[in-house]
């Protein structure tokens, strides 16, 4: 009777020792995934601080609203940038066509030119050997002056005035969005320092970009991915502009 009742509270030991084993390992687990900064599941939590934010209803309202406005400002910089490429297909036309137009009175001009360089250059050593320029020699520079001008009025006549100097478009494209940067105005509309807003719009991206897939690197609470998921259709439009 005696050892029956012994082997009986021996089983019942052996029966208690995964529960109890549980109830320590569990919770010496527990511990070691806090300390570590695992979220229940094995995944690493995020550690949250004055620069990453906790994503919630409120934050991605924040973060909507910064969006809507780097979508604007973008559309609006690419409107600049195709007036701009605009200007410089037309001035790149005009200057084409100028150039095909003027080519033969040019080469006039440039052979007046030599020829009046070079009886400049005779005048001049006329001068030197007798102190005075004779009056053919002079004849011949005036005939020679007179038929440059006629040439370029010419020219301007069947081609029109040169077209002016123009200043570098993309340059002044460049100066004209100096300051508008669009990441930088959402943050602002979003009321968020640039790097609260900048790791905001990461931590948002990857999960948007994701699809329901894996987000890499970025992990996130229970409570960061019911936001999200909540809002994914609000911040479907979004993803041309986070990257996608």
């Amino acid at each position: 009777m005696k050892s029956t009742i012994r082997l009986a509270a021996a089983l019942l030991a052996l029966a208690a020792i995964p529960q109890v084993a549980e109830a320590q390992f569990g919770g010496l687990r527990k511990r070691l995934e806090q300390k570590i900064g695992l979220a229940e599941g094995g995944e690493r939590a995020p550690a949250f601080s004055d620069r990453v934010l906790e994503i919630t209803d409120a934050r991605l309202d924040q973060l909507v609203k910064g969006l809507r406005v780097e979508a604007g400002e973008a559309a609006a910089q690419e409107r600049r940038d195709a007036a701009g490429r605009a200007r410089d297909a037309e001035r790149a036309k005009q200057d084409e066509a100028y150039a095909a137009c003027s080519q033969p009175f040019a080469k006039e001009l440039l052979r007046y030119t030599g020829m009046t360089m070079g009886l400049a250059f005779a005048a001049k050593r006329e001068q030197d050997k007798s102190g005075k320029a004779g009056g053919p020699m002079q004849d011949s520079l005036k005939a020679v002056t007179d038929r440059m001008v006629k040439t370029k009025d010419a020219m301007v006549a069947k081609c029109g005035a040169e077209p002016p100097e123009s200043s570098d478009s993309s340059f002044d494209a460049m100066a004209a969005d100096e300051g508008r940067d669009p990441q930088a105005l959402g943050a602002r509309a979003a009321g968020l320092t640039a790097d609260q807003y900048a790791v905001l719009r990461e931590r948002a991206a990857a999960f948007v970009l994701a699809r329901g897939g894996r987000t890499g690197s970025y992990v996130y609470a229970a409570g960061e991915r019911a936001s999200l998921e909540h809002r994914a259709r609000e911040l479907a439009p979004f993803r041309a502009l986070l990257g996608g």
